[in-house]
């Protein structure tokens, strides 16, 4: 078995492990109940029902905690043979797989930054006019709606 094959083998056993489990929480799945049905407290001539509601057996208890228990050795067994293997190995499979994940990351930083486009476009209520300047040349001014930051550009126009 190689790598991947134990590692999709461990990944079973912990799918396999929370079913099991949730399946033990479940009350339900592990204590037969008895329902009472008090009718005569609404209606004197009615009888009072008792319902048993019984666990299905398709699972006992028992079986299910033993398979539990096997399902802890079989992953304890895996990770010993992981740990071994990963061992053996001429570099650190752990380190490599960590900066792999960091060049993932980077490159969709990446990717993102390649779909900006660069464009330009005049604000709504940006304003284009003309002002002297301390020379006393006319000069073309575009102001945008914040004020913060102000194109000035000189015009060809003479000031007569």
């Amino acid at each position: 078995m190689n790598l991947k094959e134990a590692f999709r083998a461990q990944n079973k056993i912990e799918r396999l492990f929370e079913f099991v489990s949730g399946y033990l929480d479940d009350g339900k799945n592990l204590i037969s109940t008895t329902e009472k049905h008090l009718r005569s407290k609404a209606a004197e001539d009615q009888p009072d029902e008792k319902i048993d509601i019984v666990v299905d057996n398709k699972f006992p208890p028992d079986k299910v905690i033993d398979f539990l228990i096997l399902l802890i050795d079989e992953r304890e067994k895996l990770a010993r043979a992981i740990h071994a293997a990963k061992s053996s190995m001429q570099f650190d499979l752990d380190s490599a797989v960590d900066v792999n994940k960091k060049r993932h990351a980077a490159i969709e930083i990446l990717r993102t930054l390649r779909n900006f486009k660069s464009s330009s476009s005049l604000e709504k209520n940006a304003g284009v006019g003309y002002v002297f300047n301390r020379e006393g040349n006319q000069t073309l001014t575009a102001t945008t709606s914040n004020a913060s930051r102000r194109l000035t550009l000189t015009a060809t126009a003479s000031a007569s």
